[in-house]
């Protein structure tokens, strides 16, 4: 294992000051400290001598039988400094996003699509000042980059931040930029913000509304396994590669339960929901129960709950089968509602959705979106092109979420 002198040196220095109880008179023996990190004699002199270069350590009580250090007093005062940084929660909070940040684009340069977020938990960035981050810190450190639109993911209802995540376009600048600095990233855009609003004061067209699209997918443990994360995929790259990518902010959850339903469409205040799953022959989508099973959700309720958040909700995918009456219901106070009038298959369901929403994405209207959608299915000789259904309260025909 090869180890970088560098990412220890502060390690090792706290390690002799427990040791000598923070005295500079007491030499420690440091071998069992190099032996935990698999350092042989060699390396182990060869750390000894950068603590030393840095004036962090000294040898005044060298050993010919062990290598054998002490304190000095930059070494003292460098380690209680950082034993009151860590105890600092605005400190750890920040060191955590830039930390996660990092290594997700890292992953990304790697190769690696959606890793898992709690991974970062077993790697070296995830430690502040040689103490390690719980899990409930990572996990709101994902929480609050997927907000920031620095990340995309997977979400599940039972995490606050996505289980699996990637780097936007925007968390890719600000890790090369500004080296994952969230903090430092965010009052740069601060300050563009700021001279944008000064140069474009008066101009109501400066600021376009931010579509935002609330994923939501439920595949019970009672039912077959779908392919809901291709889909996820699907659309989240149809909107990376439209036209008016940055126009659109996509929010997903998974494995939704019924208790979830009305916190997540308060919480985020979609302009357009897509639901992604199993549907019943009664014209019943499928979410959860708290044991993970079938929860069936009547069509009359379904569209009373979307009555009652018509100020913003615009447009409802649901893309699951035997849904046309349950968005027939919902189409009394949204825009625009799809169903399926039959079963649909896994493809089908993919292809159409990356279809509709890069038709979105491109600037079209929902009507042409859905025919595009339509469409996909049959150029890929799928059966089934007929089976989406679009409804609503207003023309599709003139309803738009990008020019």
């Amino acid at each position: 294992m090869i180890v970088k002198f560098e990412d220890i040196a502060d390690d090792l220095v706290e390690w002799v000051y427990e040791r000598s109880g923070g005295s500079p008179l007491k030499g420690v023996n440091i071998l069992p400290f190099c032996d935990e990190h698999g350092m042989d004699l060699e390396a182990t002199f060869g750390l000894l001598s950068y603590c030393m270069s840095r004036s962090l350590l000294a040898d005044d009580y060298r050993s010919l039988a062990a290598p054998t250090a002490n304190l000095t007093a930059e070494g003292i005062d460098r380690t209680e400094a950082r034993r009151k940084r860590r105890t600092d929660p605005k400190l750890r909070v920040m060191a955590a996003r830039t930390g996660l940040l990092n290594w997700l684009w890292l992953c990304k340069q790697n190769g690696m699509h959606m890793p898992v977020v709690s991974d970062f938990a077993q790697t070296p960035q995830a430690a502040f000042e040689g103490d390690r981050f719980r899990p409930e810190e990572i996990d709101r450190a994902a929480e609050y980059l997927h907000e920031a639109g620095l990340i995309t993911g997977v979400s599940v209802a039972q995490a606050r931040g996505p289980v699996r995540a990637e780097t936007t376009k925007e968390g890719d600048y600000c890790a090369e930029q500004h080296g994952g600095d969230v903090s430092e990233y965010e009052q740069r855009g601060k300050a563009v913000l700021a001279s944008r609003l000064v140069a474009n004061a008066g101009d109501d067209s400066a600021a376009p509304e931010i579509i935002k699209i609330l994923f939501l997918s439920a595949n019970p443990e009672d039912t077959d396994q779908l392919r809901l994360d291709e889909e996820a995929r699907a659309i989240d790259e149809a909107l990376r590669q439209s036209e008016h990518r940055d126009r659109f902010d996509l929010r997903s959850h998974w494995a939704v339960r019924i208790g979830d339903l009305q916190r997540l469409l308060l919480r985020y205040r979609p302009d357009i929901v897509h639901f992604s799953g199993h549907g019943s022959s009664y014209s019943e989508i499928l979410l959860q129960d708290d044991q993970g099973r079938s929860f069936p959700i009547a069509p009359d309720a379904l569209s009373g709950l979307f009555s009652l958040l018509s100020k913003n909700v615009r447009c409802v995918v649901l893309n699951a089968c035997y849904s046309e009456r349950q968005a027939a219901g919902i189409a009394a106070s949204v825009d625009c509602v799809v169903g399926m009038s039959d079963e649909v298959t896994d493809e089908a369901a993919i292809l159409f959705a990356g279809a509709f929403y890069g038709a979105l994405g491109a600037g079209e209207t929902v009507q042409r979106a859905f025919h595009f959608g339509c469409n996909q299915v049959a150029l890929y000789g799928l059966a089934g092109s007929g089976i989406p259904q679009l409804v609503g309260a207003a023309d599709p025909s003139t309803v738009l979420f990008a020019r």
